[in-house]
């Protein structure tokens, strides 16, 4: 049987700057069971965050399945550990008017539900290896993800505010061109009454 290191849960708590974002060790709720856990402060909504933690892990090899919980089982994580892990990943809202993520991710070693959970006690130098990761390889990840994802979106907004204006000058367009041969039918009008009334003078003599 292939030996799985034990679970790690990450988790990001709170809005703070990037030289504040510092990882801890703190506990999750996985399966209805309290697992201990490494912790990480990081900004930005959660869908966004759920995507960032997605595409870190799969960037590090690691082939997390997409949902809440994102989990890879007997894989390997080379820059945590020589040894096959199952790895979890959650993500949840912190406080959403500030837009603010705790993510958690847990390792474990071995197969089925009792497989042990990697903590302080059983495997510190695992534990400060993923602290290290999450500070120094996922934050600046994220925070790059999350501006390109800004910018991105917002650029979608302009893109759509140009179509918006265009059309506007299109149907300005459209109606300066009606107002113009309403003007010249206007005329035209006037000239007839012109001639009309000058008409009825010689009528009158």
């Amino acid at each position: 049987m292939r030996i799985l290191t034990a679970v790690l849960v990450c988790s990001i708590f709170g809005a703070v700057s990037a030289s504040a974002q510092q990882a801890r060790e703190s506990s999750e709720t996985l399966n209805k069971v309290l697992r201990p856990a490494v912790s990480i402060v990081v900004n930005g909504d959660r869908a966004v965050t759920q995507t960032s933690v997605y595409n870190y892990l799969r960037k590090e090899g690691v082939p997390v399945s997409k949902g809440k919980i994102m989990k890879a089982e007997a894989t390997m994580f080379n820059r945590l550990s020589p040894q096959y892990l199952n790895v979890y990943a959650l993500v949840q809202t912190v406080d959403k008017k500030l837009q603010t993520q705790k993510v958690s991710i847990l390792l474990s070693t071995g197969a089925g539900d009792d497989a042990p959970f990697i903590s302080p006690n059983t495997d510190k130098e695992t534990v400060d290896k993923l602290k290290d990761l999450l500070e120094n390889s996922f934050v600046p990840f994220h925070n790059d993800f999350v501006k390109e994802t800004n910018i991105g979106n917002q650029e979608k907004v302009i893109a759509a505010s140009n179509k918006k204006l265009k059309s506007l000058e299109k149907e300005l367009d459209r109606l300066n061109s009606s107002v113009e041969k309403t003007k010249s039918l206007i005329e035209k009008q006037r000239q007839t009454i012109a001639q009309q009334e000058e008409a009825l003078k010689d009528l009158k003599k």
